[in-house]
Parts: structure tokens; sequence; C-alpha cells
């Protein structure tokens, strides 16, 4: 396959998800605000007036009929995709749509937890079926990671790979819903994450073959996000939603696995909202409170608390998930370099997050529930 292939298939796929999303996104606003489709400002909510939640449902269909008619190119040059990509698409497609779809009811809703992770898991498996299948290689299965300090490829016991594959695509949905906290946040992390995976695929097509298939996936979410971001921007006239964020974090933990694992570099990218979610979680617990409890401590919102405004916190966390994106791209691929970075990652965000505690102090914890999660487990019940 030329570079001329690779353009005649790319540029136009990135072109229709952005142009898909960028159509559709006024289109769900005017829907949602005839439907009262509406997240309701609550105690734990950064919007004061209700604002239309299904932002998501574009950068889906952006996304998702774009890769569907980059696959209609086998009718042109019936050897352009493998059977085996071909799979992995439909299949990565198919779980896209059941996690879109149940998160989507859940925003009009309001689903329990449990319903949710379900759903979390059985689309993390539908992308591993394969496996259970022969080990076919169509598989969406991180089998196999390197030592960071000798470089050598330390394999996983298959029953282990399947678990922490589920456990690795699960963490990454949840860690991009909990960064949706302020207008263009998970949107633009996730969106800055798909472009540096991209420009790493072209960068290391030097010394490795080109990795089309996750490269078709990461300038895809990326041009569909920037057809919603516009949108979503403060003040935002449209928020994404649970089934946004979650449909965003499949898909970039998809990226991450399939052409060879990036996980390193996924955790250069996202380490700030992974080391945010870790420890309001660990603060959760040690103040003896459920891990699910809904608070303001996320480090957006104290920052928020402490009186930045919401453009400079979200310029800030671009701006991190930038630095380290690139630091990612330019590292020598030598044994230990990206652990340095990712304890680099760290030292940087501890002080951020004891001095933000400190300025914030104890605040919210264990807000009650909005007015419209009460009616709904009231309707539910």
């Amino acid at each position: 396959m030329n570079e001329f292939k690779f353009l005649f298939i790319l540029i136009p796929t990135a072109l229709l998800s952005f142009g898909l999303s960028f159509f559709l996104t006024p289109k769900l606003i005017t829907l949602a605000i005839r439907k009262k489709w509406y997240d309701l400002p609550s105690p734990r909510r950064v919007h004061k007036s209700p604002l239309p939640r299904i932002g998501g449902l574009a950068m889906f269909a952006g996304f998702t009929v774009a890769v569907g008619a980059s696959l209609l190119i086998n009718f042109i040059d019936p050897h352009f995709w493998q059977l085996d990509d071909m799979w992995r698409i439909l299949l990565t497609l198919l779980g896209a749509t059941l996690v879109t779809g149940v998160m989507f009811y859940d925003d009009l809703y309001y689903l329990r937890p449990l319903p949710k992770l379900v759903t979390q898991i059985v689309a993390a498996l539908l992308v591993i079926l394969p496996h259970f299948l022969n080990s076919s290689p169509a598989t969406t299965l991180i089998s196999e990671i390197k030592n960071p300090f000798s470089g050598d490829k330390i394999l996983f016991d298959p029953l282990f790979a399947v678990f922490f594959t589920v456990f690795w695509i699960v963490g990454m949905m949840n860690t991009v819903n909990v960064t949706d906290g302020l207008d263009g946040l998970a949107g633009g992390v996730v969106c800055i994450s798909a472009l540096v995976l991209f420009v790493e695929n072209v960068y290391s097509q030097r010394n490795n073959p080109f990795q089309f298939t996750s490269s078709l996936l990461a300038l895809t979410l990326a041009a569909a996000i920037l057809g919603f971001l516009p949108f979503n921007w403060h003040p935002s006239k449209i928020i994404m939603g649970d089934c946004g964020a979650m449909f965003l974090g499949y898909i970039l933990a998809i990226i991450s696995i399939i052409d060879g694992a990036k996980l390193a570099a996924m955790l250069l990218l996202i380490g700030f909202p992974v080391l945010d979610y870790a420890w309001v979680i660990f603060l959760r617990l040690y103040r003896k409170r459920k891990p699910t409890n809904a608070d303001r401590t996320h480090l957006h919102h104290r920052l928020l608390d402490m009186g930045y405004s919401q453009r400079q916190i979200v310029l800030f966390f671009y701006l991190i998930t930038l630095i380290f994106g690139v630091v990612g791209i330019l590292i020598p691929q030598q044994p230990g370099a990206k652990l340095i970075a990712l304890v680099a990652l760290g030292l940087l965000l501890l002080p951020v997050l004891f001095y933000s505690m400190r300025r914030a102090g104890r605040k919210s914890f264990d807000l009650p529930p909005s007015n419209e999660e009460r009616e709904k487990l009231e309707t539910k019940n």
C-alpha cells in the first residue's frame, strides 16, 4: 500500500467525520431543547443553566459513518483492507454502538452503576471475541508489554491478557467520563491524544510499517471531536453527556491497543486525568466514602473553586497533554525512557494536587443528588 492510498482514504474519512459532527451538533441542540433533554444545574455541576446533554451522539455518528464508509474502498480495491482489519473495525463499531446507546439511555433516564459497568465489560469483550475463536489475529487484545527496564517483551497468560484488556478499556472509559467536568475538557484532551497517536504512527514509519488501522481511527476520532468542540467550548451550547464521554474513552482505548500496544504513550497522554482519578478514589476511601459517590474533588473542580476560569483550567490540561504527548514521540525508544517520563508526569502532578487540596479545602464531599436524578430514582423505584 503506497502513500497515495493512505492519503486517499485518510483525508476523506476525516473530513466526513468532521463534517457530520459539525452538521449534526446544532440539530441535536434543537432536538434536545424541544424534548427537554437537559443537564440541569446542581451542586456538583459547574454550569448555571440547563444544557442539552446529548452532544456525544454527533461525534458517534460522525465517527461511525466515516469509518464504516472507509470500508467501502474494498469495492474499488479488493485488497485494500485485510479481512482481519475489517473484522476488528466492525467489532469496534459494534462495541461503540452498544456503549453509546446504553449511555444515551442513562443520560435521559438514569441507570445505576452496575448496569453501566456490565455494558462497559460486554463492549470490551466484543473486541476480544476473536481471541476465543482460535485466537484470531482480528482480536484487540493486550497480550504482551515491554519490560520498561530491559525492553524485552513480557508475554501475558491468555486469561490474564483478557482480564487486563477489559480492565484497560473499562478504565479508559471511566477516566474520560470523570474528566468531562468542564466545557471542552474531555473532548480536547481526547482530541489531542488521538492526534498525537496519529503523529506517532507517522513518525515511527521510518523504522516500522505504517500502522494504518489505528491511524485511521485516531484521525477520524479527532476530526469528530473537532466538529463538536466549537459548540462545547465555554460557554458551551451543548455537552457530550455520558454517551459521548464513554464513547470517546472506548475508542481511545481501542486505538491504544491495536497495531501494537501503546500503553505507555497513552498513559503519558492522559496521565493527568488518570492520576487525578486515582487520587480522588483514594481520598474517598480515606474519608470512608464510597468510591462511586459523586462530589467536586477532581482537580478541575478544585482549581475552579480556587478562582481559575474554565478556559484557564481547560487550556492547562491541554498544555500538559500536548507536552507529554510530544515528549512521548520524541524520546528515544530506549528501555526506561517512557517510564522516566511517566515518573516526571507524576512528580509534576503531585504538587498541583496537594496545593489544590490545601487551597480548596474539604469542600463538596457527598453532595446530594440533583433534583433531576432524585426524580429519576423515584420514578424508577
